[in-house]
């Protein structure tokens, strides 16, 4: 999978999700305890994890970190091939709230929020 991705340099989030699509935070942290191949592969096949893709800095030796927000997905989603275990974020601009009322009550992780014309800015948060 990772043969086929282009030079770049991403911000993303590796979760092992749930039957319903849930992050397993817990199941991330015995995963990670992990040191024997075998039992790697088990847990690999048996609870496969993703690779969530928030935001891509670089591309192909070209800095996208000045670019607004928008321009970045926009290059994300043309660069990065769909594969099962790759998952490029969908970018919501309108009914955020809403959205993060829905993530309170279904008990979900939590929400990226960037301001869609900001450039990247490393350590420093992008939401307004």
């Amino acid at each position: 999978m990772l043969a086929r991705l282009p030079d770049a340099v991403l911000d993303g989030e590796l979760v092992v999700p749930t039957a319903d699509g849930r992050s397993d935070f817990e199941e991330l942290r015995r995963r990670n305890l992990l040191q024997r191949p075998r039992l790697i592969a088990e847990a690999s096949v048996r609870r496969p994890a993703v690779l969530v893709l928030l935001d891509v800095l670089e591309l192909d030796g070209q800095d996208l970190r000045h670019q607004p927000l928008l321009e970045r997905r926009k290059v994300m989603h043309a660069a990065i091939p769909q594969v099962s275990r790759l998952k490029v974020i969908e970018h919501l601009e309108t009914h955020g709230e809403a959205l993060f009322q829905a993530i309170v009550e279904g008990d979900h992780e939590g929400i990226v929020a960037k301001r869609a014309d900001a450039p990247y800015r490393a350590g420093q948060p992008t939401h307004g």
